[in-house]
């Protein structure tokens, strides 16, 4: 009993917090003998929440709540405020759409239509463009809805922050689920929470999402959704509670409820009645509930919720030749501005597709100009340096040459004289054969003496010969050494053998040898490699 009591009393003061609040904006506002508002404090205004102020008026009175978006309209403009100007024109044509005023609210988004899409201002333009959207589903102009409605989404989504495209992305489900099209409506749904800057739930989203899949048959999922809605609804007191009692009767229905359904239809009426709001469902409601009379055979129930259903559609949907010449002349401006600005945008693309394939090319021509330069610097610095290396090649040797020359003829000189001394040694030998042994000794040791004369030279004149042969060859000793380089100068075997002092037979095992070492096959020539070490 004791938590009952505080529930009541806490649901007493929210209801009274809420009139207070709308006694305060009456208060501040004086009540002329015609009944219209004269706001006498302009201070109302230069609040950053003068939209909402608004329409929490707007909420107890509609009336009350056009006046005040006159009153700001007039306060900005004489303010030279065109934003604010334009925003408060536009909130007003929305209060008299939501009072059945459709004329009114055309004839309201038109006066300002010209100077919102020249403002520059996003939130002034997808507001617009919203409220055209609207508008015209009401007529049934479905296309063009969605074309003022996808425009607004590409306005929000270039230049609005992701809450502002919230809005754009739920009036395009909503004209798709108005359409039956719920797999398109379920894309731009999912939209919504995918560019919502917050994780709290999106209850406006989901209620949609809830007739949606509602009216796509799956009950558990709709069930889901509607989890929690109605109340918070309920609780908020917006208008939005007329389409969440539509959406739950609907809803009632599929799971066969019908007792639910008229409940939640009849409090969607009641409250269009009580907040002057979506007006223009309340036909369909009432057809909703003579098709449901009907079907339980409630013939003068059914005749009778017919019957106020086609009274007040004719008096809200009955298009004058006035409204219908706004629609046409509306929708053919919509259109020529559509296609003039579809033509501006081709002819920006052109001239920025022919901008970007003239930078393209002049960057390509550069490029390979540049890639040619360095081409031919290189080249250039290339055959300098191959010319040079080859002169210093040709130089080195031809000097190399001449040095082998004069090396290979200082040792067939030597090679002379062996076999001079040789001769001699003969002589020696017959003639005083007790001096024959000091003579060998003396001429064996100029022999070697010859021969490290004959290295050294030879090393000094072929500096790489024996490292890069040692770094082919590692297992060469030095005996194979001394063979190579002898075979290099091109001395044949007799005057190797003269030269270090060994059998013509001892040469031949020797070359065989290092043919061997060098895996060299019989058709290899072992002159002809090693003059290319």
């Amino acid at each position: 009993m004791h938590i009952l009591g505080w529930f009541n009393f806490e649901t007493l003061q929210k209801a009274l917090y809420k009139q207070v609040l709308f006694i305060i904006a009456l208060f501040s506002a004086g009540l002329q003998s015609n009944g219209q508002v004269a706001l006498l404090d302009t201070s109302l205004f230069t609040n950053r929440y003068y939209v909402e102020r608004g329409f929490k008026i707007a909420l107890k009175n509609n009336q009350l709540g056009q006046q005040y978006f006159e009153e700001a309209s007039e306060f900005f403009a004489r303010k030279k405020d065109t934003v604010n100007h334009l925003r408060s024109r536009i909130e007003l044509s929305d209060l008299k759409k939501r009072a059945g005023d459709f004329v009114g609210a055309f004839d309201v988004l038109s006066e300002v239509r010209e100077e919102a899409y020249n403002s520059h201002d996003h939130v002034v333009q997808i507001k617009l463009l919203l409220k055209y959207g609207y508008l015209f589903s009401v007529f049934g102009q479905e296309n063009l809805a969605l074309a003022y409605l996808k425009e607004c989404l590409l306005i929000a989504k270039e230049f609005g922050s992701r809450q502002e495209r919230i809005q754009p992305y739920l009036s395009l489900a909503r004209q798709y689920i108005s359409m039956q099209q719920y797999q398109e409506a379920k894309k731009y749904l999912d939209s919504c929470y995918l560019v919502s800057p917050y994780q709290s739930r999106l209850h406006y989203v989901d209620c949609h999402y809830a007739h949606v899949y509602s009216a796509l048959g799956d009950n558990t999922k709709a069930g889901e959704y509607f989890k929690g809605l109605v109340p918070y609804f309920e609780e908020e007191g917006q208008a939005f509670l007329i389409q969440a009692y539509e959406y739950k009767g609907d809803f009632s229905l599929t799971r066969e409820e019908l007792d639910s359904a008229f409940f939640y239809w009849n409090k969607a009426i009641m409250t269009i009645d009580s907040l002057q709001a979506y007006v223009e469902r309340k036909p369909f409601i009432l057809e909703k509930l003579a098709e449901q009379y009907a079907e339980i055979e409630q013939s003068e129930l059914a005749f009778q919720y017919l019957a106020n259903s086609k009274k007040l559609s004719d008096s809200l949907f009955h298009i004058s030749s006035n409204l219908s010449s706004k629609l046409f002349e509306l929708r053919s401006d919509f259109q020529r501005n559509i296609t003039k600005k579809d033509r501006e945008i081709a002819a920006q693309k052109s001239v920025i597709i022919s901008q970007n394939e003239r930078d393209f090319w002049l960057k390509v021509v550069t490029a390979l100009l540049a890639i040619l330069a360095i081409a031919i610097s290189i080249t250039y610095r290339i055959r300098s340096k191959v010319k040079k290396m080859a002169y210093e090649q040709e130089k080195t040797d031809a000097i190399l040459e001449v040095r082998n020359k004069e090396l290979t003829a200082n040792t067939l000189q030597m090679v002379e004289k062996e076999r001079s001394i040789a001769e001699l040694l003969e002589v020696i030998k017959k003639k005083a054969p007790e001096d024959y042994r000091f003579a060998v000794d003396q001429t064996e040791s100029t022999n070697q003496k010859i021969w490290e004369d004959f290295h050294r030279r030879f090393t000094q004149t072929n500096r790489q010969f024996y490292k890069q042969l040692l770094e082919r060859h590692p297992r060469l000793t030095q005996n194979d050494l001394k063979h190579c380089a002898l075979i290099r100068l091109k001395f044949d075997s007799k005057e190797m053998s003269h030269i270090l002092g060994i059998s013509l037979h001892s040469v031949h095992m020797s070359r065989s040898r290092i043919r061997k070492k060098m895996g060299l096959v019989r058709q290899d020539s072992l002159s002809g490699y090693l003059e290319g070490v």
